[in-house]
């Protein structure tokens, strides 16, 4: 008998894998449920419309200047603290040069309230496709900062009707606005802030 040749030996020994391999079991077949659960996956996606367009917002020359708004504010705020200081130097210690600085602090105080509330209310055209929560906040802060306005003017009138002597029920009535004004800046402030920071930003 003869002896294998060594080269047909290692050829049969490369080709042993695949036969192998061509003889084994075939893929595995894929299972007759898993199209089925493939289409009943696509059933209950729901359809989603189109996103609503953004909210156009004017940016032309008015509203250019409506954006100042949030510099503009503090002026008024910083001169009304200025009165308040002078006005407890004046009544309580009863300097008569502050008694005389208030009023001029008093007259910036309006000049710089102008301004801001002119920014304010073209900054509100912004608002004026906004959620119904923030509009109500706008005219709440709009509502104040007008009559915060209009208190200091009355107080204005009143210091410069007395020519900066205010005394007895002149007096009682200048308080009276004056610390209205303080009042109503630091509520319609808080107002703003909602505005900027959100309606939950303070818990009060």
């Amino acid at each position: 008998m003869r002896t294998p040749s060594p080269r047909i030996a290692f050829l049969a020994l490369l080709a042993w894998p695949v036969l192998a391999l061509a003889d084994g079991p075939g893929p595995e077949e894929p299972r007759a449920g898993s199209a089925a659960e493939a289409i009943e996956e696509i059933d209950d996606v729901a359809e989603v419309g189109p996103a609503p367009a953004p909210v156009a917002v004017p940016d032309g020359p008015v509203a250019v200047v409506g954006k100042l708004h949030p510099a503009l504010v503090h002026l008024p705020i910083g001169w009304l603290v200025m009165v308040l200081l002078l006005d407890f130097g004046a009544f309580v210690f009863r300097r008569e040069a502050f008694e005389q600085w208030g009023v001029w602090a008093l007259g910036a105080t309006f000049l710089a309230a102008l301004p801001a509330v002119a920014t304010g209310l073209l900054r509100e055209d912004a608002f004026g496709s906004a959620p119904a929560e923030t509009a109500r906040l706008v005219s709440t802060h709009r509502t104040l900062m007008l009559a915060m306005t209009s208190a200091t003017a009355v107080a204005l009138a009143l210091r410069l009707a007395r020519r900066n002597r205010l005394r007895g029920a002149w007096k009682a009535a200048y308080l009276v606005f004056a610390l209205a004004a303080v009042g109503l800046v630091i509520v319609g402030g808080h107002w703003g802030g909602k505005i900027v920071f959100g309606a939950d930003h303070l818990p009060f």
